[in-house]
């Protein structure tokens, strides 16, 4: 069973394991429209049989990591990846 709390996630633990449950049962490419800083990113490609995440997010410069003083999280999420 994958550790939920490993990567930061902008989900409870309840709709990562969902997630997890979901992936699970797909086989194929899977794309993810807002990855954060990869936690839901890492519990899809754990449970996947076949196929790749396409995780998409802009990590840097939106209006919401500007008036959040958020930087740069592209770096973030690789490393979580690892």
């Amino acid at each position: 069973m994958i550790d939920f709390k490993s990567v930061p996630a902008l989900m409870s633990e309840r709709e990562l394991a969902l997630l997890h449950e979901i992936a699970k049962s797909t086989e194929g490419d899977v794309i993810e429209i807002g990855s954060w800083k990869g936690g839901s990113t890492v519990v899809i490609a754990s449970g996947l049989k076949s196929g790749k995440v396409y995780a998409i997010d802009p990590h840097r410069g939106t209006s919401a990591h500007k008036s959040n003083l958020i930087e740069d999280k592209f770096v973030e999420f690789m490393n979580n990846l690892k």
